[in-house]
């Protein structure tokens, strides 16, 4: 495989990252914003691509796409009570408070047209499927083997059958020794800081078009 050919297949909370602080937090003071370090490298890692369409290959799923909006708007709700210094624990009570604000109506709106306006720049997965006994025993395994959700385990069996690197932010279901040393063969499970290593260096082992016609 050539190096401009390997596949980032991109989790959801990268995308969600990237969202967050490229199109929401933005006009904020990011001095308010403690975790604005921790997302930075997703925001990196998308613009890298986003800048070197014709040397890099990222997708990600079908799924990750639907997912997209809700993890959104629950990350918008944890990052207030963070900042308020709310224990996570009332998080169910925060939110049905939260979601009666005009306000917060507001910004899910606003939330949701970025949502549709970046998902028209990804490149995302439409040709796997998951339609025979092997697939759903694969899938089945991810699930009860190693203790994913039902949607963590459809992302990575899809992420999987593409190769290449899964880019996320997930340290819970994905930096697992047992997982990575089962599928190092087929895809590394890597972060965006990594992913932007391993891009940068297909970047510059791909000639630009000026050096090919010489």
């Amino acid at each position: 495989m050539e190096p401009s050919k390997v596949n980032f297949f991109i989790d959801t909370n990268v995308l969600v990252d990237y969202i967050l602080l490229n199109d929401i937090l933005k006009e904020e003071d990011k001095e308010h914003f403690p975790l604005y370090d921790k997302l930075k490298p997703s925001l990196d890692l998308l613009n890298l691509f986003f800048k070197n369409k014709k040397k890099l290959r990222w997708c990600t799923s079908f799924i990750n796409l639907c997912e997209m909006p809700v993890v959104l708007i629950r990350h918008i709700v944890l990052d207030r009570m963070y900042v308020k210094r709310i224990p996570f624990d009332y998080f169910d009570k925060y939110y049905s408070n939260f979601i009666k604000q005009e306000n917060f109506r507001t910004q899910i709106a606003k939330i949701i047209t970025k949502y549709f306006g970046f998902v028209r720049k990804l490149w995302y997965i439409h040709t796997i499927t998951i339609s025979n006994h092997d697939d759903l025993a694969k899938v089945g395994r991810l699930r009860f083997g190693f203790k994913m959700p039902l949607d963590d385990a459809l992302i990575f069996f899809i992420a999987k059958k593409e190769g290449g690197y899964f880019v996320t932010n997930d340290r819970h279901h994905f930096s697992n020794p047992k997982l990575k040393k089962e599928y190092e063969n087929q895809i590394k499970i890597i972060s965006p800081t990594q992913a932007i290593k391993e891009a940068k260096k297909i970047i510059s082992l791909t000639p630009s078009k000026s050096k090919k016609k010489k």
